[in-house]
Parts: C-alpha cells; structure tokens; sequence
C-alpha cells in the first residue's frame, strides 16, 4: 500500500503538480486498495474483471517522453487535415490540430498541458469527478497512475465535419499505461470521435486503461466510437461515463476484439430534460478471452431517451458477461428506456452471461429489458452446408450476420466498416488476417449508398495505414 502511494509523489515530481491533483491521486490509489472488484451487490459473483497486483503496476509503469510513432501509424500522424492524437506507451507522441479548427475555438491539447494552462477548470474537474474514485475500483486506479490523455473543447454552435482520432498504441511489453480523456462539448455543438487502442504485437502482458468523460451542453451531438484490438496477453480496463444535458444526443459505439481480459463499464447518465443516449455494443471473444461489460442508464431528467444493444459471441473458451441497469430516478417522468444483451456461443468450453435489470423510482414511464445466451443454431449450418458452403465459411457467416444488425446501425461510414474489418480480421488465421484488404471487404458487404464510392471514401483513411 505505501510503495502504491509513493507514486503520487512520482507524478508530482515529475509533472510539477498542484498539491490539489496529489490529494486527489493518494485517495483514489487508497480507495483502489479497499474497494471491492464489484461495488454492486447485484453482480459481486458475476464478474471477469482482472485482479492486478500493486507491486506489478509500479515495476510496469514506464514515464517516458518522446517515444516515436511506429511505422505502420506513420500515415495517419502525416495527416494535414484531420484532428490527430497518437499516444505510444505512457504520453501522446504527436497531437496535431488543424488551423482551421483553431480558428473556430476548437481547443485539443494533452491533460498535464491542460493542467497547468487551466488549472482552476482541472480542480473543478477533477473536484466533481463524472467517473469517480469512490464508485470503481478500475477507475480509481487511473485516477491515481493516469499520466496522459487529451482535453477536446468543442465551442458553442460549432459543428465539426471532420473526426477527431484519438490513437493508443501498446508498442512494449511489460507496461502499463493509465490515459483520460474529457470532452467537453459546448451549447449546440456538434463532433465525432474515435479511439483505438492496439499492441503490443509481439506478444507479453501489458495494461491499458482508459477513463473518458463527456460532457455535453444543451443541445450537443457528440458521437464517441472505440474500437480496442489489443495484443493477446493485454489487459484492457475502461470507463466511460456522460453527462447529457438538455436536448443533448450522444451515440456510444464500443467494439472488444483483442486482449485477454477485457473490463469496460459504461454510465450514461440523462441529466437533462429530453436527453438522448444510444449505445451499441460489440464484443467477439476467442482463446481463453474473457470480457467484462457493463452498461447502465442512469435517468434523471424528464423526457430522456436511453438505449443499450450489445452483441457477443464467443468461441474456444473464451467467456463474456453483460450487465446493465436502466436506472430511472423519481422526477423522471416520461422516460423511455430499452436495454437488450444477446450472446452467441460457438464451442462448447466457451461461455456467455447476460444480466440485465431495471430500478425504477418513478411512474409515466417506459423501460424495457431482453437477455438471451444461445449457442449456434446447427440447422442453420446445415442449411448453409447443404448449399455448398464449407462448414467453416458457414459458421463464420451466421457469426457475422448475428453482429450485422448491430454494425448497421452504426451511422459513421468508417467506424462502421472498421468494425467490419476487425471483426473480419479476428475471424481468420493470422496469415489470412495479414493478407486482409479493405477492397475484399467492401466485396463481403453491400450497401447501397457505398456502391460505386472508390474505397478512399468508405474507409476514409481509417484503416489504410494497417
């Protein structure tokens, strides 16, 4: 516990930070300590998350500066005219921000750059903690070891065309890295953004926790995609929580493909009257995997409007298990709500959950819940095999097809055809999957208004830089 605590001197040396931010990480690494895996007592035997051990984190912990950008990304950080930040290991090795998205206020800079140009913001921040210490054990840690991340400040009315790209890559083994995020999208705004998060390719364990905050004025669309295809040995713990303001939408899409313990919980929380939260959920799980989701609605405002839709399917002896609550508090009148989780197993050593549930304090509402686990329904292979399809190819196509509903309704072009290629990717042998091109995806997939696009256009620049 005191050699835990010692870290927060680390960071303060190194960083030069205010006595309020040391405060602030020696109680959440003391909280982290005490609390519990599951702090809810309705899933304290349902849970996949990591046990991590203290001494571990501190030997992996690596606070370096400057470490370049591999190869393989060297595409995307030349981009002119896109919103860039690539962190490689434990600090952002390049944030670009176009001129033109200067001159319209918009505002994207590292969080320790941050903390010492605002610092009373920060303490504001930081003070009222959206993903907070005292309610996640996972997030308590990155509160106490974060040493990177980015601030973006979307100004009031503006509308940004272009995607903001938020890039994390694991390029060593043997490291732990602890990264925030916060928006902070103004009045009537508008923007879209993407996180990925990749390595170590060569294999060895390695740790990747990310804690992101929106907040959203009144009026404000904000869609937040993420999409983690780390290393096989990688653990990867996430938190991601909103506050949705008056007439605020907000669209979350998530996407679990790699790693090998994977903790992700989500807090949609509709504080606003007439605040709207969608999220889309993707996990495929395969080895000895396991993934851990959870997705609450917290509705606090009258006339809200949440939805949850994941899909998972596993294989091998991978495990997965989905929570969620739709929480509806008791001046939230007129809410509507709908969580649904759905599982598909595809061997029988794998193994899938789905808990749903509802707490309801008010009346004039809503609420809606659907679980189902199922493993692949055999007559549809036959059906498929009787055709002439290999067996292979069969499962793969009912595996696929089971997601399609979810991806399909993801809005953003390449988001949704990253997803497709990850999910695509993870399917075949790694020789295949090398070999993998976006042009013999776009031939697996049809969709109208892509036809005839040059593949440029369907895939921006999202994946050709793999």
């Amino acid at each position: 516990m005191d050699r835990l605590l010692t870290a927060s001197e680390v960071f303060r040396e190194k960083f030069r930070e205010p006595e309020w931010l040391s405060r602030f990480r020696r109680k959440s690494l003391d909280l982290f300590t005490t609390l519990p895996v599951e702090v809810s007592q309705l899933y304290v035997r349902h849970h996949e998350a990591p046990q991590i051990d203290s001494e571990n984190i501190l030997k992996m912990l690596k606070l370096e500066d400057g470490r370049e950008v591999p190869q393989r990304f060297k595409l995307l950080q030349e981009s002119e005219n896109e919103p860039v930040v690539i962190h490689v290991g434990s600090s952002p090795a390049h944030i670009h921000l176009p001129k033109k998205l200067e001159k319209q206020g918009v505002k994207m800079i590292s969080i320790p750059e941050a903390i010492t140009r605002y610092p009373e913001l920060l303490e504001e921040l930081f003070s009222n903690k959206l993903a907070s210490s005292e309610n996640d054990k996972y997030a308590a840690l990155n509160n106490g070891l974060f040493s990177s991340g980015v601030l973006i400040n979307i100004p009031e009315d503006a509308e940004i065309d272009e995607t903001f790209r938020l890039v994390w890559i694991l390029d060593r083994p043997e490291e732990a890295v602890f990264s925030q995020v916060i928006v902070r999208a103004e009045p009537n705004s508008r923007a879209s953004i993407i996180e990925e998060s990749y390595g170590p390719l060569d294999g060895g364990s390695a740790i990747l926790s990310i804690v992101t905050e929106l907040y959203l004025g009144e009026g404000a669309q904000v869609k937040y995609a993420s999409m983690q295809n780390l290393g096989e040995d990688a653990i990867h713990l996430a938190n991601r929580v909103v506050s949705a303001g008056k007439d605020s939408s907000l669209t979350w899409v998530g996407a679990l493909i790699g790693g090998s313990n994977s903790r992700v919980k989500i807090d949609s929380r509709l504080d606003g009257d007439g605040a709207r939260v969608n999220d889309l959920e993707i996990v495929f799980g395969g080895g000895r995997q396991a993934f851990d989701l959870t997705s609450n609605l917290i509705h606090t405002g009258v006339g809200t409007q949440g939805r949850v839709l994941a899909k998972g399917v596993v294989k091998d002896s991978a495990r997965s298990i989905f929570k969620g609550i739709i929480g509806i508090e008791s001046k939230a009148k007129n809410t509507s709500a709908y969580l649904a989780e759905h599982a598909m197993i595809l061997s029988s050593d794998a193994r899938a959950y789905a808990i749903p549930g509802l707490e309801i304090s008010s009346n004039e509402v809503k609420a809606t819940h659907s679980a189902s686990v199922a493993q692949i329904d055999e007559e549809q292979v036959y059906y498929l095999t009787a055709r002439g399809i290999p067996e292979s190819e069969a499962r793969k196509m009912i595996a696929m097809s089971f997601f399609e509903p979810v991806v399909s309704e993801i809005d953003v072009s390449e988001v949704r055809w990253g997803i497709r290629y990850l999910l695509e990717r993870k399917w075949l042998p790694r020789e295949e999957a090398e070999s993998l091109t976006p042009e013999q995806l776009v031939e697996l997939y049809v969709e109208p208004e892509e036809a005839g696009k040059p593949i440029e256009d369907i895939f921006g620049r999202h994946y050709k830089y793999r």
